[in-house]
């Protein structure tokens, strides 16, 4: 039998006095079941996968050496550009070789147009990167128009002229008009 306190707080908090209870031992039985039956389907999980892939599913590696890596250990360009794509708090050891091998390739991407090579991409390099005053101007033209809520997909296609066939859009490629 509920006294009058307990009946008021239990009107007070919405609770109806039939509402279902659960005795303490029953809920810490509920708990103990379903955390060893998450345990039981872990296990399954990690024996059902590949013997070569199961070193792959945790690390101690940092994020932010994961991250330096893609630059430090890349080969490629298409893997190195991937560091500017993180937080630049994780890759700020190596900022300086990061901003130089931009500098030193960024004419030859232009020329070559790699498929990463996108204005996303591009809008990420930081401005005082880019020594061309012509090409400083029309990254900042990129990044007014990527503010927020991306640009009208033609209005890019204005700044970029007739060279630039898609545009990358809040994560996908749009054609340009």
């Amino acid at each position: 039998m509920r006294d009058a306190g307990e009946e008021v707080e239990l009107i007070a908090t919405g609770h109806n006095s039939t509402a279902f209870e659960i005795e303490e031992r029953v809920a810490w039985a509920l708990v103990g079941s379903l955390s060893g039956a998450w345990v039981v389907v872990f296990g399954v999980f990690l024996l059902l996968k590949k013997k070569e892939y199961r070193r792959t599913f945790s690390s101690t590696r940092l994020g932010k050496q994961w991250t330096m890596d893609f630059f430090l250990k890349g080969t490629e360009d298409a893997v190195k550009k991937a560091t500017m794509s993180h937080n630049k708090a994780q890759w700020r050891a190596i900022r300086e070789d990061v901003k130089e091998w931009v500098q030193a390739n960024w004419w030859r991407w232009k020329e070559e147009k790699p498929a990463w090579f996108d204005l996303a991409w591009q809008s990420k390099v930081p401005k005082d990167w880019i020594t061309d005053v012509e090409e400083r101007a029309r990254l900042d033209e990129v990044r007014k128009r990527r503010g927020g809520v991306v640009g009208s997909v033609t209005q890019l296609a204005g700044v970029f002229g007739e060279g630039e066939k898609e545009v990358r859009v809040g994560g996908r490629v749009e054609p340009v008009a």
